[in-house]
């Protein structure tokens, strides 16, 4: 086992923030007043407005900078913090990758990264909202389409847009008034809703139909698609597999023994193996060969398993993660690396782009 510890991504709290601000909304107002004094003559070949347009720009991006909440750690463990602009200090939920771009849903909204993770915006929705919490969000590539869908949620329910041009453009698909969509499902042209009171959805996206397919006794906070198997992990009462498009559920009773193996707190499964699922649950850290009909206890890993919340699989490497440190095996559990990034918040979530593993916080 080898424990990196290189430096230290300490996020900056919103309460410290302020002086800096003040300080540099000090500098810039004094650079305008003396424009509005000067009239612009020592500008040279730049206008008033240019420069003007240019220091609003500056203060704003000074003040919506939330430092701390997403961080990046290299191939040698060293970590560092990128730049996130908002109107809060999110938590993060999820991260998804679509070629270049990464995205992050928060519960403030949906922010994405174009340079890699360095620096992250605010994706606008039709409605003009930037700061409701994305639940949920997917996105689906093959050979003849490409598309991802998000889900919101407010005090208003749960509404489901969706986007052919990474969030550039987007359109409402789905609205329930009771309850979030807590998991989402994509498989060819079929969106599977997972709410949060336990109901699953099928979304068609060839003729708009929405067809109830099942309702298990929790939320479903987990759903997993495997070729042509969908694996369910609902907030409690076990794991749930479907062979045929979600029509009939089997639930797994192998688990059943093993105190605490039935509440689910994460799910990953390794896309070019079918069959290979890695959960964590209250009873320990847990990976299953052949889609849930048994399943092993790792045995190996370095903490408690029991720390755990976070789970990432990426090109035959598995990442797990606790409120503070970041796991990573690519012998299947035989040996372990182990990241500390000293982060000031708490490890809520985790993805990687290219050889580099992306941190969400929370508070």
């Amino acid at each position: 086992m080898s424990v990196y510890n290189y430096g230290c991504w300490s996020g900056v709290k919103p309460d410290l923030l302020y002086m800096p601000v003040l300080a540099i909304a000090l500098v810039w107002g004094g650079l305008i007043l003396l424009l509005q004094i000067s009239g612009g003559s020592f500008l040279g070949s730049y206008s008033r407005a240019d420069v003007l347009g240019s220091v609003t720009n500056a203060a704003k991006d000074t003040w919506l900078l939330r430092e701390g909440v997403i961080g990046l750690v290299d191939k040698t463990g060293r970590a560092y913090s990128s730049n996130l602009y908002g109107n809060a200090y999110p938590d993060v939920i999820d991260f998804q990758i679509s070629d270049n771009s990464i995205f992050a849903s928060t519960d403030r909204g949906l922010f994405v990264s174009v340079d890699e993770g360095r620096r992250f915006d605010a994706v606008i929705f039709p409605d003009g909202d930037k700061n409701t919490s994305v639940s949920a969000l997917r996105f689906f590539k093959d050979a003849d389409q490409s598309y991802a869908v998000a889900a919101l949620f407010s005090d208003d329910g749960s509404r489901v847009f969706l986007t052919r041009d990474d969030f550039k453009t987007s359109f409402e698909i789905f609205r329930d008034g009771n309850s979030a969509v807590a998991s989402l499902g994509l498989m060819d042209d079929r969106i599977y809703l997972g709410m949060g009171d336990g109901r699953l959805l099928r979304l068609s996206l060839r003729d708009s139909s929405l067809a109830p397919l099942a309702v298990f006794d929790s939320g479903i906070r987990h759903f997993l698609i495997d070729g042509d198997r969908l694996y369910i992990g609902p907030r409690k009462g076990g794991f749930y597999v479907s062979e045929d498009g979600g029509v009939v559920f089997r639930r797994r009773t192998f688990l059943d023994p093993y105190r605490g193996a039935n509440t689910i707190r994460a799910l990953a499964g390794d896309s070019s193996r079918p069959g290979f699922v890695y959960a964590l649950t209250d009873y320990g850290f847990i990976r299953s060969t052949n889609g849930g009909e048994t399943w092993q206890e790792f045995r190996s890993f370095p903490e408690e398993a029991s720390e755990l919340s976070v789970l990432a699989f990426r090109d035959g490497t598995l990442f797990a993660a606790s409120s503070e440190r970041i796991f990573k095996t690519q012998d299947e559990g035989k040996s372990w690396q182990v990241f500390d990034p000293r982060l000031a918040r708490k490890i809520s979530s985790i993805s990687v782009f290219h050889d580099t593993i992306v941190v969400g916080t929370k508070d």
